[in-house]
């Protein structure tokens, strides 16, 4: 029944990520709608931040007013773009059925010694214990519990780390909402929803890259990509903020190649859509949001396009959404 709970959400939130790009792209502007998928995965990290940390609302409330936006924008989109929906629930299936089969038989095959215990169980239980703490109180009530000597190592902990990196622990408090028995298989489940985000992202980038490639082949290479050494080390290490945040850095590498493009023609909700998507990844992981901008600035001095003259007739537009990224 665990399972059967944890696949339903976890198709649940993609599609509903999905429908959300589907309507942006539909008001505002061409973004594939896989690309807006991250873009949307992007939204809910800010919202869940904000809604949480700024509004103080308790992370159960936050869970059903966000399922509630979530079940909207699917039902719109049955009412308003019926193909698109059900030509894009088709693909979003094929995606994920690949991380979730493995998902179903490591967890089968190796049982909860594996699933409980593998890799880096120190900070694994850090994530847990600090989303437990959150799925449990407010951000108020955090900030009451008192430090004493009789305060349980795990609550000790888990208070030090809602302020160190804390989106990963948030969003997997969000997971445990969905009350399995089992809240270590809803952690381990989390893992592989982060590793399907990962996938979306790398099947966008070979996209844009290899445009003749028949989708087949693409999740092929995408498949390659999320289960060869380096995905599957930061998995193993259990760097929840670092899996979460993969999805957004390689968005941004992938929309970089098409940044001063799109900054040359003023297309506005791509530039909204990138800044973003860029703040959202500052927010999981500042470390990694430091590399991108470097690669970034390398890319700058390399770039023909990106000019002194280039950045003159655009320093408006740049400071705008500098704003908007702070």
């Amino acid at each position: 029944m665990d399972y059967l709970k944890i696949v339903i959400f976890i198709e649940f939130l993609l599609i509903g990520f999905y429908s959300l790009s589907l309507i942006l792209n539909e008001k505002f502007g061409k973004l594939s709608n896989f690309n807006g998928l991250i873009f949307s995965y992007s939204i809910f990290i800010i919202l869940i931040n904000y809604l949480y940390f700024k509004l103080n609302l308790n992370i159960n409330i936050i869970f059903w007013f966000i399922i509630t936006l979530i079940t909207f924008f699917i039902i719109y989109n049955f009412i308003y773009n019926k193909n698109k929906i059900i030509r894009g629930l088709g693909i979003v299936f094929k995606i994920s059925f690949i991380p979730l089969l493995i998902f179903f038989l490591i967890s089968f095959v190796y049982g909860e010694q594996y699933y409980v215990f593998r890799g880096n169980y120190w900070d694994y239980f850090n994530y847990i214990s600090t989303a437990l703490l959150i799925l449990k109180n407010n951000f108020t009530e955090i900030l009451n519990i008192e430090d004493t000597s009789n305060l349980p190592i795990f609550l000790k902990i888990a208070k030090t780390y809602v302020f160190y990196r804390p989106s990963a622990s948030l969003f997997l408090g969000f997971f445990l909402n969905i009350n399995a028995s089992n809240i270590f298989i809803t952690s381990f489940a989390f893992k592989f929803f982060l590793i399907i985000l990962i996938f979306i992202s790398v099947f966008n980038l070979i996209s844009s890259l290899l445009k003749k490639d028949n989708f087949n082949n693409k999740i092929l290479y995408s498949s390659c990509f999320c289960f060869s050494f380096w995905t599957f080390y930061i998995y193993e290490i259990d760097a929840l903020s670092h899996l979460a945040s993969l999805p957004l850095f390689i968005f941004l590498i992938t929309q970089t190649l098409f940044l001063f493009d799109n900054l040359k023609k003023k297309n506005y909700f791509f530039l909204t859509c990138f800044t973003i998507v860029f703040a959202s990844l500052f927010i999981v992981y500042v470390e990694l949001s430091c590399i991108y901008a470097l690669l970034f600035l390398i890319y700058c001095f390399l770039d023909k396009n990106c000019n002194l003259i280039f950045l003159k007739k655009n320093l408006i537009i740049i400071a705008i959404f500098s704003l908007v990224f702070l």
